[in-house]
């Protein structure tokens, strides 16, 4: 069986409480802990451990974990249009159904700014108590905004390598080149 306590480790605390809901276990704490305790100490089914990867999945697309600021400059964006980087984009739209994800959605448009998510499966090893090791996938997304007046894109992922494979796919999908400015260099 999988050990279960290293997905609802990755959990936010309110999807710990629906998942202690779904499974019919009544927790009565405000620590994110206690919950995996707790949780993590039951038998979980094939079926228990699929519902619960479709609450991770969800958690993971409400979740926002960006914390670096990275940005890159394209002469591109100041030589076209909205509709077309919005086309090439929706062209290339996440879809979520799919086992392993890999795309874009457009989050919002405001002014000259595009807010965008770039969404790809993360996958990650597991080991269970028994020693087998199981693969388990995980949905993951990188937020980025494209500025049409300014020529710039900026990602916000944890590291710079997150970074990297953000820019290579908007580079791809777009059909454009970025380079890297210091945040200084921005007007």
């Amino acid at each position: 069986m999988i050990n279960v306590k290293d997905i609802l480790n990755e959990l936010s605390l309110e999807a710990l409480k629906e998942v202690s809901r779904f499974k019919g276990i009544r927790i009565r704490s405000r620590r994110k802990t206690d919950y995996i305790d707790e949780l993590s100490a039951h038998e979980w089914s094939r079926s228990e451990i699929s519902t619960l990867t479709e609450i991770f999945k969800k958690d993971r697309e409400k979740s926002v974990r960006s914390i670096m600021i990275y940005v890159f400059k394209s002469s591109y964006l100041q030589n076209t249009t909205r509709l077309a980087v919005k086309s090439a984009l929706e062209r290339n739209s996440v879809d979520f159904s799919m086992d392993d994800i890999n795309g874009f959605r457009i989050v919002e448009e405001e002014n000259n700014i595009l807010r965008c998510e770039y969404w790809y499966t993360k996958k990650k090893v597991i080991i269970d108590d028994t020693g087998e090791i199981h693969y388990f996938k995980m949905p993951s997304q990188i937020k980025f905004e494209i500025n049409f007046l300014d020529g710039l894109i900026t990602i916000y992922a944890t590291n710079p390598g997150l970074s990297l494979k953000c820019k290579k796919s908007i580079e791809e999908t777009l059909e454009i080149e970025m380079r890297p400015i210091s945040p200084l260099e921005v007007d």
